[in-house]
């Protein structure tokens, strides 16, 4: 499998690329009222409307700095409650605000651990 690689306050974090949409530059996001201070805004992909997450603000409490490295790392979101007639429709997507993408890596399921974390 291959995961793009995220750094975050000296820890690495994978995402697997299958959920991985694009990873763009760090682009001017329209902030939302009354939201949590992690929301960092939203911007137009392509037509759509999209959400962006920041992850630094999500999990250390502070704002992602603006950095040549800060990225958009757009994934598509899936809703586990979903009905299987609305598998035709185009697929959630999110924005992760991240200061470091690191890079890629592969590795074979057989070298995979299962850690039992849900989310």
């Amino acid at each position: 499998m291959l995961f793009l690689l995220l750094n975050i306050d000296n820890q690495l974090y994978a995402i697997a690329s299958q959920q991985v949409v694009e990873v763009l530059p760090l682009v001017i996001l329209k902030t939302l009222p009354h939201t949590p201070k992690y929301v960092a805004g939203v911007f137009n992909y392509r037509g759509r409307i999209v959400p962006v997450l920041d992850l630094c603000q999500l999990m250390h409490d502070r704002p992602c700095c603006e950095n040549f490295s800060t990225r958009i790392v757009l994934i598509k979101h899936c809703l586990s409650d979903r009905n299987e007639t609305s598998k035709s429709e185009m697929p959630h997507l999110v924005g992760l605000m991240v200061e470091r993408v690191v890079e890629t890596l592969h590795i074979s399921e057989t070298e995979m651990v299962d850690l039992n974390i849900e989310v």
